[in-house]
């Protein structure tokens, strides 16, 4: 019983190292691969709407953003733990007569990860969420 306890706890040792290694990993996103929601949804779904995809930095943190369709600008941005595809039934109906912008916050989907929690805080997101608006020419939003 002695050798099972004393081998659990090798396991659970280890596996704990292993957890602790990948969670200092930095998260890459290869951003010249195309989202597989918007390639499917552009290529396989029967859809009218075409949905682009962009990424947007500022100060070195990269937003991923989905948008479709022209006119006055309509943001979506999601809560904890979404991302942009928990906006699609909006974004399809919208997307005939507005401008619709679909953002992965930033830790979230295709966006990048800070490991600087002061990137999270709501000053800051609230930054880089404006810069990116101005970014598609609306003034005063």
């Amino acid at each position: 019983m002695k050798s099972v306890m004393l081998f659990m706890t090798a396991l659970l040792a280890v596996l704990l190292l292993v957890v602790g290694a990948w969670s200092i990993l930095p998260v890459e996103v290869d951003r010249s691969v195309e989202d597989p929601a918007v390639e499917y949804l552009n290529r396989k779904a029967n859809t009218a709407v075409q949905f682009k995809e962009g990424y947007f930095e500022h100060r070195d943190q990269y937003l991923h953003y989905v948008e479709a369709g022209k006119g006055e600008l309509v943001v979506f941005l999601h809560g904890f733990p979404s991302y942009w595809l928990s906006f699609l039934q909006q974004l399809t109906d919208l997307s005939a007569d507005y401008h619709v912008l679909a953002i992965d916050g930033l830790g979230v989907g295709r966006s990048s990860v800070s490991r600087n929690l002061s990137d999270y805080q709501l000053e800051a997101m609230t930054e880089h969420l404006l810069a990116l608006i101005d970014s598609k020419g609306v003034q005063g939003f």
